[in-house]
This record gives C-alpha cells, sequence and structure tokens, in this order.
C-alpha cells in the first residue's frame, strides 16, 4: 500500500493545487487548494474534511 502525491503550480512557483493519499495508480486523491495575493503570499487554503488513517483491523470481534 502507498501514497500518490500530486502538485500543481504557478509559472512563478506558488503551489495552487496539492492531492495525496489515494492508491498505486493515484486513484481517490483528496485535493487541496491554495489562493495568493498580489504580494505573493498565501491567502487561503481549502483542504478536504477527511481523515486518512492506515493500518489492519483484527478480524475478532470484541
Amino acid at each position: 500500500m502507498s501514497q500518490q502525491f500530486e502538485y500543481q503550480n504557478y509559472a512563478i512557483g506558488n503551489r495552487t493545487v496539492g492531492g495525496w493519499g489515494g492508491d498505486e495508480l493515484g486513484w481517490s486523491l483528496r485535493w487541496s487548494s491554495n489562493t495568493v495575493n498580489r504580494l505573493n503570499q498565501y491567502t487561503g487554503r481549502t483542504v478536504p474534511g477527511v481523515v486518512g488513517c492506515r493500518g489492519r483491523r483484527s478480524r475478532e470481534r470484541r
């Protein structure tokens, strides 16, 4: 099980969107977006309302 990371940037290098999570093929990525002002400062960020977790569950019921 592995995670994927993808990023898209403005021509001057600011990150506009980023994706993370998903599977080995890059499916089901969770995307965030950033907004930047004229001074090249980040002014906002939008992220999905999910929490990623990894692990295994036991087959036993308790």
